[in-house]
This record gives structure tokens, C-alpha cells and sequence, in this order.
């Protein structure tokens, strides 16, 4: 395993040179500082709520990151490689966040906040943005449909291709950037979306989503408290608003552009995938712009605190 790394490492930094760089230990302790702040927060809401996590998808989504980070510390401390460090260090802070804002996301929603579908397709109509019409352009087009739904399922995959690429191509502060934002727009989303829970566009307009808005009933149950079991192996999206689907690819985009042959990739394919998230993600156009602006406050918050990857 370790050689198969190393070769990979290699590959990478050959065809993608960077300056030589530290791993930022420093930024990532803060993150898991925070992560842990949310799992105590979990803990203890969990105490007082009569929904329950199923123990051994649990043990699993823990182990996972527990694993990863292990490797870290010891490739780190040990310095075999800071690229492998930093990389595994990235991935397993990104998984952890993963378990305990999952477990937030189910928790905050049984708040029961009034659904705003209402207000979401006000908004869009206010916007001068029809959803039923867009729908139907991607029916009538094929080619459309199966391209955006081939990409719409290709997030947490760029989120790695990601990480690994920057990781190991040396490229510590943009990694950590790209950790941060995803993680603080993910907190966001989830407070957000669980007071102004939502729907779907699907379900508004009582428009047949063929299996698209498949969460909508895990939303209702969630909300209505109706869910007493958390499996986190068949864990959903309950956040409508904002689209975190559009948050991750303009994480992408922007992580991605300070890589020169990567840049003009990740746009073209990031925009096309925004394209399609109103379709597949039964989100109204309104809900974009949300998941764009938390991954804009994110960038500008952290660069505040840490300064811009090319000022480090």
C-alpha cells in the first residue's frame, strides 16, 4: 500500500510541479477542533432526543477517518512523505466532518421549522425563472439529461480526485482551503436548511420525478420526528436550501484554479453540472445561489483568517 502511494505521489509530481510547502497542521487542528465541537454537540443532543444511531454503520463511518487520519499522523511525524500526510490528513478530516454533520443535519431538522417551498418558488418566479419550463428543456433534449445526470453523481468523486491531486502534488494551502470550505459551507448548509427546511421543486409542483426527489420522505419523517433510527450507511441530503450539490462544485472550481491544467476542466464541468442540479436535485434556482454565497463567504472568511494560498 505504502509503495502503491509513494508511485502515485511520484506520478503527480512530476506532471504537477508546486513550490514546497508545509503541511498546515495548524489550520487543520482548528478544523478538527470544530469538528469535534459538533460531534460534543450531537452527544448531547442525542441524550435528550429519542432519535437513535444505529451502532454499526456508525462504527464504520467513524473507523474510516480514525484510519485515515492514524496514517497521517504517522507519515507526518515520522516524514516518509508530507504529501501522503497532508493528503490522507485532508480526506480523513473531510470523512469525520461527514459522520457528525450528518447526525446534526438529522437533528437540527426535527426542530420542525415551517417548509418555505412556497417562498423558495416565489423567490425564482420574483427572478423571472420558470422551473417547470427548464425541466422541460432537459426532457426534450437527451443528451442533456443523461451528460448532467452522469456528472450530478460525480461530486464526492471530484471531491477526492480533488484532495488527491492537490495533496499530492504539493499543494498544501490550496488543500486546506478546499478542507475548510467544504466543511464551514457544510455547516452553513445544514443550519440553514434546518430553518428553512424544504421540499423539492418536484414535490411543489407536483411534477412525476421518476425517483429524482427520493429523499422527500425521509425529510418528512425527519421534520415530523417520525424517524427514531439513523443509519448512517443509508443517511440522506435533507437540505433543500441552499443546494450544497452547487457549494461543492464551485469548492471545485475554485480549488482547482491554481492548477493550470486542471482550471478550464474543472470549470466546464462544474458549470454543466450546476446546470443539471435543478433537475436532479429537485432544488429551485434560488437554492443555487445560496450554495454559491456560502462557498463565497467560506473562501473570504478563510483567507481573512489565513491569507490566499499564493500569500502563504
Amino acid at each position: 500500500m505504502a509503495t502503491a502511494l509513494t508511485s502515485i505521489v511520484e506520478a503527480i509530481e512530476s506532471a504537477a510541479p508546486a513550490p514546497r510547502e508545509q503541511v498546515r497542521w495548524p489550520q487543520y487542528r482548528a478544523l478538527l477542533i470544530g469538528i469535534l465541537g459538533i460531534g460534543a454537540i450531537d452527544s448531547a443532543w442525542l441524550a435528550f432526543s429519542d432519535l437513535h444511531i444505529a451502532f454499526w454503520p456508525a462504527m464504520l463511518r467513524a473507523g474510516i477517518p480514525a484510519v485515515l487520519l492514524l496514517g497521517a499522523a504517522f507519515y507526518g511525524l515520522s516524514g516518509r512523505s508530507d504529501r501522503i500526510c497532508a493528503t490522507l490528513l485532508a480526506v480523513g478530516t473531510l470523512l469525520l466532518f461527514t459522520l457528525f454533520g450528518v447526525i446534526l443535519s438529522y437533528l437540527a431538522v426535527r426542530t420542525g421549522m415551517p417548509f418555505v417551498d412556497d417562498s423558495l418558488a416565489a423567490a425564482d418566479r420574483a427572478l423571472g425563472l420558470d422551473w417547470v419550463a427548464y425541466r422541460q428543456v432537459f426532457v426534450s433534449h437527451r443528451w442533456l439529461t443523461c451528460v448532467t445526470a452522469l456528472l450530478y453523481d460525480s461530486s464526492v468523486i471530484q471531491i477526492l480526485l480533488v484532495s488527491l491531486i492537490l495533496g499530492f502534488s504539493g499543494r498544501f494551502a490550496d488543500l486546506a482551503e478546499f478542507t475548510a470550505v467544504l466543511i464551514c459551507a457544510g455547516v452553513a448548509a445544514v443550519s440553514t436548511g434546518a430553518l428553512l427546511p424544504a421540499l423539492g421543486a418536484y414535490q411543489h409542483f407536483g411534477v412525476p420525478d421518476n425517483g429524482v426527489a427520493f429523499f422527500v420522505p425521509t425529510i418528512i419523517a425527519a421534520h415530523s420526528g417520525a424517524l427514531h433510527v439513523l443509519d448512517l450507511s443509508a443517511a440522506q441530503g435533507l437540505v433543500v436550501f441552499p443546494s450544497f450539490h452547487t457549494a461543492i462544485s464551485v469548492a471545485v472550481m475554485i480549488g482547482c484554479w491554481r492548477v493550470r491544467y486542471l482550471r478550464s476542466l474543472a470549470l466546464v464541468i462544474n458549470a454543466v453540472l450546476i446546470a443539471g442540479v435543478p433537475v436532479w436535485g429537485s432544488h429551485y434556482f434560488v437554492d443555487l445561489f445560496g450554495g454559491t454565497f456560502l462557498v463565497g463567504a467560506a473562501v473570504a472568511a478563510w483567507r481573512r483568517c489565513f491569507g490566499a494560498p499564493d500569500q502563504r
